[in-house]
């Protein structure tokens, strides 16, 4: 599938499952802000004892330890929210605890695979911290190999959690990463030109912000249009790739069904396959 089919299935699926969508993205974005209210309360409050001071960074720790698996129970909301299922918006939160160890294990085999652009960026860092001109100069050379493989890397296991979803426990976490990477080939350039294009309709709508009664439709449209589709083509991009797209668009049913309809209101006597067959507009959906 193109990338023009997948951004045009991917509104369409927006547009029918819009309630759900919606509804589940601004329950996620409501627990996140309510989490960060309270993590900064929890820092003031902390912070200001030096007693107690040490259980900051561990209420920053805790907060992070809750914020994958209830990301990933999100996510499979989402992806129900797009196949046409109805959910409770905040119906995920029952999915954190069983999503919870599976969700570390994935973390840990994804991060190995950053292990190589990790070590050459602290052999960078050491080589420019010398200050040794010649030294730095490929330690600057280091940090942008570190970039282009983080953004291979990136494409290759950005959907692993999805792939953690669909695979539903079939198999270990290690396969479920490799697994990802398998059915990103040769789809991470039509994933890039996807990205592209995101990130320059969000640019666009972030650079209106500031533009008086533009910034308030910006707002809008970020929140309950951009970001919600743009969930939804992610979802509909890695479907499509793994062969499991569920697209429900009637177009050719509701074809046949009005081919059927004149045929019986223009002729008299019984319809048949050749009648319904010769009057069947073959021309691509539109």
């Amino acid at each position: 599938m193109g990338i023009g089919e997948v951004l045009k299935v991917s509104a369409r699926r927006l547009k029918d499952n819009y309630k759900n969508v919606i509804l589940t993205f601004l329950a996620f974005l409501v627990i996140n802000i309510g989490l960060g209210v309270v993590l900064a309360l929890l820092s003031l409050l902390f912070g200001a004892v030096p007693v107690i001071r040490f259980l900051v960074p561990i209420i920053y720790v805790a907060f992070i330890i809750i914020e994958l698996p209830m990301t990933n129970a999100y996510l499979k909301q989402i992806i129900k929210a797009s196949d046409g299922e109805d959910v409770n918006a905040f119906g995920f939160t029952q999915d954190i605890k069983g999503l919870f160890i599976v969700s570390w294990k994935v973390a840990f085999y994804t991060l190995l695979k950053y292990l190589v652009p990790i070590c050459i960026g602290l052999v960078s860092l050491i080589l420019i911290a010398t200050n040794i001109s010649s030294l730095a100069l490929i330690g600057s050379i280091g940090y942008v190999v570190v970039a282009v493989l983080n953004i291979i890397i990136m494409l290759d296991y950005v959907f692993v959690n999805n792939e953690l979803i669909y695979d539903n426990g079939n198999s270990t976490p290690k396969q479920i990463v490799e697994n990802t990477a398998m059915y990103m080939k040769g789809n991470k350039g039509n994933l890039f030109l996807i990205y592209l294009i995101v990130f320059a309709v969000f640019l666009l709508l972030s650079a209106l912000i500031s533009v008086p009664v533009l910034g308030i439709v910006s707002i809008l449209a970020m929140y309950f249009i951009f970001l919600p589709y743009a969930l939804v083509l992610a979802v509909t991009f890695y479907e499509s790739i793994r062969g499991i797209l569920k697209d429900n668009d009637n177009s050719m049913e509701e074809r046949i069904n009005q081919v059927i309809e004149n045929e019986a209101n223009n002729q008299d006597g019984p319809i048949t396959e050749t009648n319904v067959n010769g009057n069947i507009d073959s021309s691509p959906i539109q």
